[in-house]
């Protein structure tokens, strides 16, 4: 038989490998004869018995649950298990998963919209203090902390949602802001000497 490596047993294959194994055929030899790994040989042997493959497909269920875990800050191998998948494959369904809507805060800002306003107030490479904005008793905005940090632009997040970049001057460190996180900050530009 040609290699078949890497495709499922089918249960003929599997019949084959228990049969041969009773004609008191040693593994290595089934392995030869039926072109297959010597662990699937072993595999098939433990199971005792020739039945069809279980293979669990990825569902639209899975998807939500997926996305629910997600917005908990579950760390994927957590999710994993709590959902009965290998690593791997949360992996691939992260990476795949379809941009989400933006929140409503930001459905009424246009990507226009807003590269106009990066482009007229914020400009890359330019170092800005990032000060949070708080209301205090009196209902009226005041600087909590500030922080000089270096814009570097705005990118696509996973979730399809606008992050805006900055790096620490001095750190390396970077920070990432929502739209809703940059409207609740206010940035002065650093004047250079």
């Amino acid at each position: 038989m040609a290699n078949r490596k890497g495709s499922c047993l089918s249960v003929e294959e599997q019949q084959t490998i228990l049969d041969l194994h009773k004609d008191r055929w040693n593994i290595s030899k089934i392995a030869t004869e039926t072109g297959r790994s010597k662990q699937s040989i072993r595999r098939v042997l433990k199971q005792g018995e020739a039945k069809p493959r279980k293979r669990k497909l990825w569902g639209t269920d899975d998807q939500r649950e997926l996305e629910r875990l997600i917005d908990e800050g579950v760390g994927s191998p957590e999710i994993a298990r709590r959902m009965g998948w290998d690593i791997q494959t949360i992996y691939t369904k992260q990476r795949a998963r379809v941009a989400r809507k933006p929140s409503p805060e930001e459905a009424h800002i246009s990507w226009e919209e807003l590269m106009a306003w990066t482009t007229n107030d914020l400009q890359v490479g330019e170092k800005y203090f990032v000060n949070l904005k708080r209301k205090d008793k009196n209902a009226k905005r005041v600087a909590v902390w500030s922080r000089p940090l270096v814009y570097e632009g705005v990118r696509q997040g996973a979730r399809g949602i606008s992050l805006f970049m900055f790096r620490s001057n001095e750190g390396g460190w970077r920070e990432t802001y929502t739209l809703q996180q940059v409207k609740d900050r206010v940035f002065e530009q650093v004047k250079r000497k």
